[in-house]
C-alpha cells in the first residue's frame, strides 16, 4: 500500500512549517506529497496567496528544483484565487458580503474589484511566472457576474 501525506496551507501554515512536516513525514518512511512536488510535478498550484506571499513560495520551489538539478521553468505555475468582481465598488461589496467576506479581505489574498482592477492585479501574478489562474467564485446563484458584455 502506498501511503502519502498531503499537506496544504489550510490552517495558515507557513512554507517552512509545511516543509518541516514533509521532512518529518519522510523520515518516518512515508512519501510526502508537498516535498516531492519539485521533483516530479509538471505544475505547482498555489492557493489564496498575495503576490508577495506567492513570490516567497515560488522562490522556495525554484531553490528546491535547483538543489536536485531540475530546471524550475519545467514546472508550470498556477494559482487559485477567490474572486469578487463587479461594475463598481458598491456591487463588489455586495457580492463579497453575499459570500460572508469583507471586500478588503478578498482583495488581500484574492481578486476583488472591477474587471479593470482585477486585470491589473493579475499582472503581478503573471510577473511571477504564473500562467494559469483558477477563479474561485463562491456564490453559485449569482449568474449575472459571468455574463459577457453586461
Amino acid at each position: 500500500m502506498d501511503v502519502r501525506i498531503f499537506t496544504e496551507p489550510q490552517q495558515g501554515a507557513t512554507y517552512d512549517e509545511l516543509l518541516s512536516m514533509a521532512l518529518a513525514t519522510e523520515s518516518a518512511g512515508f512519501d510526502a506529497f508537498f516535498r516531492s512536488d519539485h521533483k516530479y510535478a509538471n505544475e505547482f498550484n498555489l492557493a489564496f496567496q498575495s503576490p508577495e506571499q506567492a513570490r516567497v513560495i515560488l522562490r522556495a520551489v525554484d531553490e528546491a528544483c535547483e538543489a536536485i538539478g531540475r530546471d524550475p521553468k519545467e514546472i508550470k505555475r498556477s494559482i487559485a484565487l477567490q474572486t469578487v468582481c463587479g461594475r463598481d465598488g458598491a456591487e463588489c461589496k455586495r457580492r463579497a458580503l453575499a459570500i460572508g467576506r469583507e471586500l478588503d479581505g478578498v482583495k488581500a489574498r484574492g481578486l476583488a474589484g472591477t474587471p479593470r482592477e482585477i486585470a491589473e492585479r493579475l499582472k503581478s501574478f503573471a510577473a511571477l511566472g504564473i500562467s494559469r489562474v483558477n477563479l474561485q467564485m463562491l456564490d453559485v446563484t449569482d449568474l449575472e457576474r459571468v455574463q459577457p458584455n453586461r
